[in-house]
């Protein structure tokens, strides 16, 4: 969203928020974005960012590319993507100083240059949830379509184990492929709805689309993959470690484009029959209001020659709540936690020619870590 962060007031107060909304997640990065605020030469690197990339996490994401690029700074030793250890609890603050200092040129061509790329593979849980969900009474063959797919690593979900454990009884499920080395987890907080248990259909076509694709044969993509994860969360490093390895094996198919301008096309590549499923995780959320709308228009027209062809279109996405101009959000009690505070939606929107039809699926934590249902699966 453009102008997100104008000045250095919004820049120190953007790395504030963080800091409070995940410090219980990433104590050290929370650490670190506090450093950040206190120093103006550090905060104020977030300007040097396009006004619509402007987040706090790309500057970290930066300073962790630079760490994994130079090992041998003394800032690394805080960082367990590099050192195997949990971070000391020594200040951070004048090894920080030090290497934004000595390489500044690099971070600001970073800043410049990349956009936060996480393409955190345990999302695929949101996708196999969401698809399982759709497909219970509907096995037309899948045509998967991701914008904001990054280097297309979740096009892969069914190669993948993804495990769901509830919380309430103990009960668990492995979807997808259960000798899978990409192994997913997430915790489901009420009892495992039966869609779960059940196999997805053929996957006949799968695409991602991006403005900026990670070519993940290409060494700096892939540190910069790296980069974007959180270095105190080990767990979500050895997944996408995991997930890349299967990609140089199966390398899947990103095409570079505008989620609003070259979507068509790939929408129209489906086989007759198949149900077109656009994916969305935290893409959206970056996009301005009139271009969510216009999406939804590329949508919506796209929608008639699929079902003329026997087929049938479905947006599922993962986002923040008020991203969806079609769905009013399930409402929050007053007392609610952070966690729930700052949850993504599930939402599985149709297309049929009348408008967006939406139903919210789940609220979840946004790497999927937890996922709480909110509704029955989304049935044609």
């Amino acid at each position: 969203m453009t102008g997100r962060v104008p000045d250095a007031a919004a820049a120190k107060q953007a790395f504030l928020n963080l800091a409070d909304a995940e410090g219980a997640r990433i104590p050290f990065y929370a650490r670190l974005c506090r450093v950040i605020a206190a120093h103006p030469e550090l905060h104020e690197l977030l300007l040097v960012a396009p006004s619509n990339e402007r987040l706090p996490v790309l500057v970290l994401d930066a300073v962790h590319d630079l760490v994994l690029r130079r090992p041998e700074l003394p800032l690394a030793r805080w960082y367990p993507s590099v050192t195997g250890a949990s971070p000391p609890e020594d200040d951070p603050t004048g090894p920080l100083l030090d290497a934004v200092r000595a390489h500044r040129d690099e971070l600001v061509h970073l800043l410049r240059t990349r956009q936060v790329q996480t393409n955190e593979v345990n999302r695929s849980c949101a996708w196999w949830w969401g698809l399982t969900a759709l497909t219970r009474d509907d096995r037309r063959p899948l045509h998967l379509v991701e914008v904001g797919a990054s280097g297309g690593l979740n096009l892969l979900l069914d190669a993948y184990a993804h495990r769901f454990r509830s919380t309430l009884d103990g009960d668990e499920v492995v979807g997808g492929d259960p000798m899978s080395g990409v192994r997913l987890d997430c915790e489901v907080r009420a009892e495992l709805p039966d869609h779960l248990r059940a196999a997805l259909p053929e996957v006949v076509g799968r695409v991602g689309l991006d403005r900026r694709p990670v070519d993940l044969a290409d060494a700096d993509d892939r540190r910069w993959l790296r980069a974007c994860v959180w270095p105190e969360q080990r767990r979500r490093d050895e997944r996408l470690t995991a997930a890349l390895e299967m990609a140089a094996r199966r390398p899947p198919r990103v095409e570079q484009g505008d989620l609003v301008t070259d979507l068509a096309p790939l929408l129209a590549e489906a086989a007759p029959g198949a149900h077109v499923v656009v994916l969305s995780s935290w893409t959206l959320f970056f996009s301005e209001p009139d271009r969510r709308r216009e999406f939804a228009e590329v949508l919506d027209a796209s929608s008639g020659p699929i079902r003329r062809a026997g087929g049938r279109l479905t947006l599922l996405s993962l986002e923040d709540g008020r991203v969806l101009p079609w769905l009013e959000p399930p409402p929050l009690p007053p007392d609610a936690d952070a966690d729930h505070v700052h949850a993504s939606l599930l939402v599985a929107t149709s297309f049929d020619g009348d408008g967006p039809q939406a139903t919210a699926l789940a609220r979840c934590q946004a790497h999927m870590n937890w996922c709480e249902p909110l509704a029955g699966p989304a049935e044609r």
